[in-house]
């Protein structure tokens, strides 16, 4: 993800800034509060799809950690005396890795929570209030006086956890990386490998603001470089733009292929910095909509945030950031068409 978060414009998958009421979609997983009957919720086996909440909802990137979710008959937490909030959430995070061992090697795991660590936030409050409420399960908690005030504590912290959820989930993108910013995909037939593909796919996504850079050997990313764009074989004669016909664009790339050297098509040239980019892709029209922009940008730009962290290695946040985004595009069929995967 390339940059900061909050007041400069990356909000991401973090802490949201508040505002006056919030908006629930239909088809979201539905995250009830302590006065609410809780639901039980389907376990997820090896090989079995997403839970079913609705179409939208399972195409959506913000859906995924919910696959992991735990059935609400199932103990999570060790009964005890005592309750250490910091103690509990590791054992919450370590079942919930296991279960993606579904989809992602271990190591790759922690680097998925953090990505969507406000999700695991989430689900980890209501799982609290579900084991310390229900009868089934109730804590062996000495004092009952506390277990009434950890009870109100969790289901206070479950109620803010799911308005920042939903703020997050209907934010719109930044205006220069909006629907109406959107230029072209970049497509290609090239894989992680530079292995040649029987099919091209879209390798990043221009905007006026920059771009989005999708599965890539060296990760997915958000560069906010505004850079003047043309086909490598026609530099300094015909400079792309945005509102160009779809037709005479396509005439354009197919005449700028023939003459491409080494494969290479698109270029770039920001004359402000000096920075040049030249690449394998060609322009092609897209239809992407804010909703499915925005999904694209803030896990994208979380992904960047966790990377530059320091605190796993590089090369495995560009994996599990790969295997994340397969896995998205894997479950939106409308997406996977548009950008060819």
């Amino acid at each position: 993800m390339g940059g900061t978060f909050g007041i400069a414009g990356k909000m991401a998958l973090q802490e949201v800034s508040k505002t006056t009421g919030t908006r629930q979609t239909a088809g979201l997983p539905t995250f009830h509060t302590a006065s609410e009957p809780l639901p039980k919720i389907p376990k997820v086996a090896a090989g079995s799809s997403v839970l079913s909440t609705g179409g939208e909802e399972n195409g959506s990137i913000y859906f995924l950690p919910y696959r992991y979710y735990l059935s609400s008959d199932e103990m999570v937490f060790s009964e005890q005396s005592g309750w250490d909030q910091h103690e509990r959430y590791k054992e919450f995070i370590q079942v919930i890795r296991q279960k993606m061992l579904v989809d992602y090697p271990w190591n790759e795991t922690a680097i998925i929570c953090e990505i969507f660590h406000q999700d695991m936030s989430l689900m980890y409050w209501e799982k609290a209030v579900q084991e310390i409420s229900s009868p089934e399960k109730r804590f062996s908690l000495r004092d009952k006086a506390y277990s009434e005030t950890l009870y109100h504590t969790c289901s206070k912290k479950l109620h803010q956890a799911k308005q920042n959820f939903y703020l997050r989930k209907t934010q719109m993108p930044p205006a220069d990386f909006s629907s109406k910013a959107l230029w072209f995909g970049s497509f290609s037939n090239l894989d992680l490998n530079n292995n040649f593909t029987p099919k091209e796919h879209v390798g990043s996504i221009y905007f006026d603001g920059g771009r989005i850079r999708l599965i890539h050997q060296h990760g997915s990313t958000v560069e906010h470089i505004q850079m003047e764009r043309t086909l490598l074989a026609e530099r300094g004669q015909k400079i792309l733009h945005k509102e160009d016909n779809v037709f005479n664009l396509a005439q354009r790339v197919a005449a700028a292929r023939k003459k491409a050297r080494r494969g290479e098509t698109l270029y770039e040239y920001d004359y402000g910095y000096g920075l040049r980019h030249t690449s394998r892709g060609y322009p092609k029209k897209i239809i992407l909509n804010n909703y499915e922009i925005a999904q694209l940008y803030y896990t994208i730009e979380r992904m960047d945030e966790v990377q530059y962290s320091g605190k796993y290695n590089k090369n495995l946040v560009i994996s599990a950031s790969n295997h994340l985004l397969e896995q998205f595009l894997h479950i939106n069929s409308r997406l996977r068409r548009e950008l060819g995967y």
